[in-house]
C-alpha cells in the first residue's frame, strides 16, 4: 500500500513540473498553443488611416475593429504565418479566445501617449496578471509594445511560456517595418516579418544559448 502511494506521488510530482526552455527544443509531448496578439498594453503613435485620403482612424475604431482583424489574419492564414515552420513543431493548437477578451478590455485612454520600452520583467508581469483559457503545455503569443506611424515601425514581443506556472521560457523583442495595402495588412506585416526572423535566425540562436 505504501509503495503504491509512493508511486502515485512520484508520478504526480513528475507531471506537475513546469516546462523548461530546453523542452522546447526536444521531442517532448508538451501541448503547444498559439494564443494570439495582445494589444492591451500597446501605444499607437501618429495618424492611422485605411487609405491616405480616408482621414485618421481613431483609437476607438482601432480597438473595436482592428484588434480582432489583425488576430484573425494570423489565425486564418496559418500557412503564410507558419508558427509550425518557425518553431519546428508538427502540431500547434490555436486558441485566441482569451487574448480577444484581453484586447476587449483595453483602456482606450491609455492607447495614446509616450511609449515605454518593455523589459522581459514587464512582459512576465503582464502574463502573470492575465487569465488564459488553458493551463497546460506551452503558450505562444505576441505582445504589442507600440505601432508608430511616424517612425514607420512596430514593436512586438514574442513570448513562449509555461501555461501552468506562467513563467517565460523564450522572450524576444522585435522591431519591424509595416507594409501592404490597407490598414489591416499594413500593420500585420511586422508579425509576418517576426515569424520569418524566428524561422530563419532566432530559433537557432535560442537553441545555441542552452
Amino acid at each position: 500500500m505504501k509503495k503504491s502511494i509512493l508511486i502515485i506521488l512520484v508520478f504526480t510530482v513528475f507531471n506537475s513540473l513546469s516546462q523548461t526552455t530546453a523542452d522546447i527544443f526536444s521531442a517532448s509531448e508538451y501541448k503547444y498553443t498559439y494564443l494570439g496578439i495582445d494589444y492591451s498594453h500597446a501605444k499607437f503613435k501618429g495618424g492611422f488611416s485605411q487609405f491616405s485620403s480616408a482621414g485618421s482612424t481613431g483609437v476607438i475604431a482601432i480597438k473595436e475593429n482592428y484588434f480582432s482583424s489583425w488576430n484573425n489574419v494570423v489565425n486564418n492564414e496559418r500557412a503564410k504565418y507558419s508558427l509550425q515552420d518557425a518553431l519546428r513543431k508538427e502540431d500547434i493548437n490555436y486558441d485566441l479566445d482569451a487574448i480577444q477578451q484581453i484586447n476587449e478590455g483595453t483602456v482606450v485612454e491609455e492607447m495614446e501617449g509616450k511609449t515605454v520600452t518593455f523589459l522581459k520583467e514587464d512582459i512576465q508581469e503582464f502574463i502573470k496578471n492575465s487569465k488564459y483559457s488553458i493551463n497546460e503545455g506551452v503558450g505562444i503569443m505576441f505582445l504589442a509594445e507600440y505601432l508608430d506611424k511616424g517612425k514607420v515601425e512596430a514593436c512586438f514581443h514574442f513570448v513562449m511560456f509555461s501555461m501552468d506556472s506562467k513563467e517565460i521560457l523564450i522572450h524576444e523583442r522585435m522591431i519591424s517595418a509595416p507594409g501592404g495595402f490597407g490598414l489591416k495588412n499594413y500593420w500585420i506585416k511586422p508579425i509576418y516579418l517576426s515569424i520569418q526572423k524566428i524561422q530563419k535566425k532566432l530559433y537557432k540562436n535560442w537553441r545555441k544559448t542552452l
